[in-house]
């Protein structure tokens, strides 16, 4: 991002203010500023539309296609990445259709219609496949595991796992080797199997210490807090989750301090502790709320959902939390599952809420 930025301070051409500006636009994206991402990236549509280069222009929609995508304006989103697949088309570019599609699919698995993606995705293998382009194929493959999470279709989910392995070795790329790590430790988790988790997730660790990843390094931390609980192995929790914490104070990130608070809210309902787990799981949607991360937001009604299981709707504090979270669900689905559960909380009145 820095070379760009100074980039743009030596009066580059039209199409290099525009590759430039997509760059830093890019990188902010990565880093979750999105506000900044977006300025980044609109300038650089404005110079690609006056360049006269359909590529750089498509790249520059696509671009933005991706901050609309995760600032949640959907709509936006997706006339983006139409305006970019017909620019991709009347271009012939194969390559670049595959990428738009990649979004696009990714577009609806935040929607949560897992179908529609994986019906785009498998378009986009077969262009990705035809042009050879690996790094794109790794990105669709990602995506199509976890699809297949999200449907509960395990086998599915790991063929496509064993097909990211081979890309990453095919590209020598440590950092999808460790994210392919942790996606198959993650799928385990998902279905309680604790110990088969542990050795990805233990190798994902250590592959993104390797890279000097904090962030994602936290994130594994998380999953493996889980898995202690899970076996409970409650000794162990502790150190991971100081180092968690202290990895995260380096990073501006609030979808990861959500994940952190989160699982100090797990720890505290298996201790039967409701009123911490009330405290740390309000945390967790605080940030949740900052980040605006429909993912979070997501992983939060999962834990909320094991709460009530484990204590109960007696817990105090439990109906504050419940509507607070109503207000900020992006997902009507998870809104109506919030308001079964207000009807069994005791004196809840959901009236005061129902045209939230």
């Amino acid at each position: 991002m820095r070379c760009a930025v100074q980039g743009l301070k030596h009066a580059p051409t039209t199409v290099e203010s525009a590759e430039l500006n997509r760059i830093a636009g890019e990188a902010f994206l990565n880093r979750g500023q999105l506000n900044e991402a977006f300025d980044y990236v609109t300038i650089a549509r404005r110079y690609a539309l006056t360049c006269g280069d359909s590529e750089v222009l498509c790249k520059s929609i696509l671009a933005l296609g991706r901050v609309y995508g995760r600032m949640n304006r959907y709509a936006l989103a997706d006339k983006a990445w139409s305006e970019a697949l017909t620019l991709a088309n009347i271009n012939g570019d194969v390559r670049l259709q595959g990428r738009i599609l990649v979004n696009r699919a990714a577009l609806n698995q935040r929607r949560g219609d897992h179908s529609q993606a994986l019906a785009i995705l498998e378009d986009a293998r077969k262009r990705l496949e035809k042009v050879g382009d690996l790094r794109g194929l790794a990105g669709c493959y990602e995506c199509i595991a976890y699809s297949y999470m999200e449907k509960d279709e395990p086998k599915l989910a790991m063929q496509s796992f064993e097909k990211l392995e081979e890309l990453a070795r095919q590209l020598d790329d440590k950092k999808l080797d460790a994210i392919t790590h942790f996606r198959r430790g993650a799928l385990h988790l998902k279905q309680d199997e604790f110990t088969e988790a542990l050795e990805p997730l233990e190798e994902a660790y250590r592959l993104f210490k390797r890279l000097g990843d904090r962030k994602n390094r936290a994130i594994v931390l998380c999953n493996l807090i889980r898995i202690h609980i899970g076996l409970k192995q409650i000794g162990k929790v502790g150190p991971f989750l100081r180092e968690a914490i202290g990895l995260a104070k380096g990073v501006d990130s609030a979808s990861l301090m959500s994940n952190i608070q989160m699982v100090r809210g797990e720890m505290a309902v298996y201790e039967g502790a409701g009123d911490r787990a009330i405290r740390y799981f309000t945390e967790a949607l605080s940030y949740a709320e900052k980040a605006d991360d429909v993912e979070r937001f997501r992983s939060l009604h999962g834990r909320l959902g094991e709460m009530v299981k484990e204590l109960g709707f007696k817990v105090p504090g439990l109906e504050r939390l419940l509507k607070r979270a109503r207000r900020g669900y992006p997902s009507v689905g998870l809104k109506n599952e919030l308001d079964e559960w207000l009807k069994q909380v005791p004196s809840s009145d959901v009236e005061e809420d129902k045209n939230i």
